[in-house]
């Protein structure tokens, strides 16, 4: 152990006198003289370039964003759908059924279905809710067919 020490206390000083020394000769060093050169004789203008041409502004093609109704329609063919809310939060769920103030759905991580007011959504899905309301709203009243196949479709609901 004490060898150890010893040993210690050596490189410790070691490390001092290092120092010392190499600071005592960084201060002292001799301070190189500037080199003369002799005067350079005057440079010929060089010749002018010419101009940069000028940069085209190309426009890039920004690719058409589909209509609202078609990424709608792909959008409904889906069987689960992902909606967001206004706090950015997101839910995973299959449509049950599409009203004006609320869309039913049933969520995918626990099969829970759930009432989604539209006004907690935000705009996209928003605008998807209407437009699943209106194909909801559409498709119901084309199938129901003239008024005289309402009347017997009413008289004969029961057998």
């Amino acid at each position: 152990m004490r060898s150890l020490i010893t040993l210690i206390s050596i490189a410790a000083l070691c490390f001092i006198a290092g120092y010392t020394l190499g600071k005592k000769q960084r201060s002292v060093a001799p301070v190189p003289a500037p080199l003369v050169t002799a005067p350079m004789p005057a440079a010929e203008p060089l010749p002018e370039a010419p101009p940069a041409p000028k940069e085209i502004a190309i426009p890039t093609p920004v690719p058409a964003k589909p209509p609202a109704s078609d990424r709608f329609a792909t959008r409904a063919q889906m069987s689960a759908l992902t909606l967001t809310d206004t706090k950015d939060r997101s839910l995973t769920a299959e449509l049950i059924e599409a009203s004006a103030y609320s869309l039913k759905v049933r969520r995918m991580s626990d099969q829970r279905v759930l009432d989604v007011p539209v006004s907690m959504l935000c705009e996209e899905d928003q605008a998807f809710a209407a437009y699943l309301y209106q194909t909801a709203k559409d498709n119901a009243s084309s199938s129901s067919g003239t008024e005289a196949d309402k009347i017997w479709d009413e008289l004969f609901k029961g057998m």
